[in-house]
Formats: C-alpha cells, structure tokens, sequence
C-alpha cells in the first residue's frame, strides 16, 4: 500500500493548476507581497493552496457509514484578484481543472465539495482583492 501525505496531494494540485491553468499564478501557504499587477496596482488571479491534516474516520464516512478502508483529504483553495469578475474567471478555471481529476494513482478523483462559494472583497490587502474559497476532497488508501 503505498503512503500518500497531505504534501504530495498539494504538489499534485500545485503541478496540474501550473500546467492547466498557467495564466493564474499557483502559491502554497501564503501569498507573496509583490503579486504580478496591471498598472493600476489590481493583482492579477492568484491560486492559494493550503493543506490540511485531513478528514477524522467520522467525517469522512459515506452513507453508509465505512471509510472503505481509506483516508480522505481535504484540500482548500483560495482563488484571488483585484477584480471581481476576473476572481470568477479564475475560480471557474481551478474548479474545471481540479473537480473530478484524478491526481495520484492511490486516490479517488478530487471532488469539489462547497456548494456554494460567494465572492468576497477582502479589506485585509491594499489594494483591496475580491477572493472565493474552493474546497476539493478526495479518498486514498
């Protein structure tokens, strides 16, 4: 059985968004302070990758209530700009790239597991930047 941690699932991510969706610049962890701009200091769509630990057995059980033998993860994705429309854009083009995709041989395909993600200005970054949250999941033995 071979051991997949929460490192590997955010390189697999991390490589098909640099390779999918080249024009949307991909961080893991943290955002740098010079993000590529337009001349009017909007940043241009950036992809934020945060692992997590994973799933607890309880959370991750299917209706019927097994795991199957299997670890799920969970893997949240920060989709940002300076402009709403082109955040919408961006976003539309992770989830296209990601939902469904099967990223290393011992997992399920990642599913996309928010049903709804709003656009949100975030005031914490000047200048401003419009942002969604995506939430992908995914099993692996």
């Amino acid at each position: 059985m071979t051991e997949t941690i929460t490192a590997d699932i955010v390189d697999a991510i991390k490589t098909r968004l640099e390779t999918v969706v080249p024009n949307v610049n991909t961080y893991v962890g943290r955002v740098p302070e010079d993000v590529p701009s337009d001349s009017t200091q909007r940043a241009f769509p950036y992809a934020v990758i945060w692992g997590t630990a994973g799933m607890s057995d309880q959370d991750a059980e299917d209706l019927s209530g097994d795991t199957g033998g299997a670890s799920t993860s969970e893997t949240h994705i920060t989709i940002a700009s300076g402009d709403p429309t082109w955040t919408l854009e961006a976003a539309g083009a992770v989830r296209e790239a990601l939902d469904h995709h099967i990223l290393l041989p011992n997992m399920e395909r990642l599913r996309d597991s928010q049903t709804w993600a709003p656009v949100v200005l975030d005031t914490e970054v000047l200048p401003n930047r419009w942002f969604v949250l995506l939430v992908f999941r995914a099993s692996y033995i």
